[in-house]
């Protein structure tokens, strides 16, 4: 009898506590899905015009065997993936000049292309050009994380746990422009789409990196990344003009702007009189200031001499300097590669030094 008691009170207590643990088990199910749908602000959704599975990276030849792939790639480029940091987006493109397939993989930081490959319109996949693209991708830039395509209707708004950003394009002057805005902040980072003259809302599409949801790539004739962790108060719309303003005396001309280039490598600013236009290379300044990607001070240039980030001379003489500046681009690509600073002897006009200051990919500043 004894026993039996025994085992009707466990019963009853068993009973007990699953009555409360049901309800409270879908309340803390809620949380947990509503503490995800803070984070991760949009789950993506499948490409209903690929009719490729997004769940792994496709291969080259499974692409190439699409039907009609050609006038889905004439309207934007495929994009196959990401590494596994971001670092590199492939894509599969259609070359309407040589009428070819065409791969490339382009860095995200610099947003130019490093690996281009063709591949023929007669029978790719028994091309060598199929297996050489493919290793590049599997082997040397490890193409493996498929993107996540984003809802994108010519706008939207991505909500983190800290942040709300809203992301805008709008035609500016014939040039399309695309605005990211901070509501926290309330800071604004505009760049410019020069390279996408014939856009549309339903042209574009969004994507994120599955593993970073920082990582945005915008696609249309040419993708565009932004990584909103590099987005800082100091290189926003204001901020680099703010930064700039305080060490040039006066009117000054952003020589160089990333944000126009979308080639993360600073900003460059001369001084002007009466507010005039400087004619690079044909003109001396006064004063010049570099500022590094983040939009903090790197280099500055005033008549005593050049200064670095920590206020020490790099050169200095007694007699006052001016300076002519000058823009290197590689000839392929048109990728920023360095600036020269010709230094003179303001009073005699003669070349006393000329500097180079060259990109540094590893430290993403530029250094002499």
């Amino acid at each position: 009898m004894i026993v039996l008691k025994k085992k009707w009170i466990i019963g009853f207590i068993a009973l007990l506590v699953l009555g409360l643990f049901i309800p409270f088990s879908g309340k803390f199910s809620q949380w947990i899905s509503n503490y995800q749908q803070q984070e991760e602000w949009n789950q993506g959704v499948e490409n209903p015009a690929k009719n490729i599975k997004t769940t792994e990276v496709p291969k080259l030849d499974q692409l190439l065997s699409k039907p009609n792939l050609i006038e889905e790639l004439k309207k934007k480029p495929y994009f196959i993936g990401y590494n596994s940091n971001g670092q590199y987006g492939a894509f599969l493109m259609y070359d309407s000049e040589e009428k070819a397939y065409q791969v490339q993989i382009y860095n995200s930081y610099t947003n130019h292309a490093e690996y281009s490959l063709q591949i023929p319109l007669e029978e790719p996949i028994k091309s060598n050009e199929i297996i050489l693209a493919q290793e590049a991708l599997d082997l040397g830039y490890k193409i493996k994380i498929p993107p996540k395509l984003l809802d994108w209707k010519g706008k939207t708004q991505i909500k983190f746990v800290k942040e709300t950003w809203d992301l805008t394009i709008d035609q500016k002057n014939s040039i399309p422009e695309l605005t990211l805005a901070e509501k926290k902040s309330k800071e604004k980072w505009s760049f410019s789409l020069k390279e996408w003259p014939e856009w549309n809302s339903s042209s574009v599409e969004l994507f994120t990196h599955p593993k970073d949801s920082k990582q945005l790539t915008f696609v249309q004739q040419k993708p565009l990344f932004v990584n909103l962790s590099l987005l800082t108060n100091k290189n926003s719309n204001t901020g680099k003009l703010d930064e700039i303003d305080q060490w040039l005396y006066g009117d000054f001309q952003i020589v160089y702007d990333q944000n126009q280039t979308n080639d993360l490598k600073g900003y460059l600013a001369v001084s002007k009189k009466n507010n005039e236009p400087i004619v690079l290379n044909q003109q001396t300044i006064d004063q010049w200031i570099y500022l590094d990607p983040s939009g903090k001070m790197k280099w500055y240039g005033n008549s005593k001499g050049i200064f670095n980030q920590e206020g020490k001379s790099v050169y200095k003489k007694e007699n006052p300097f001016n300076y002519s500046i000058h823009l290197i681009y590689r000839e392929t690509s048109n990728e920023f590669a360095y600036y020269m600073v010709d230094v003179f002897d303001k009073k005699t006009g003669r070349l006393l030094k000329t500097l180079i200051y060259q990109w540094d990919s590893k430290e993403r500043t530029m250094k002499i």
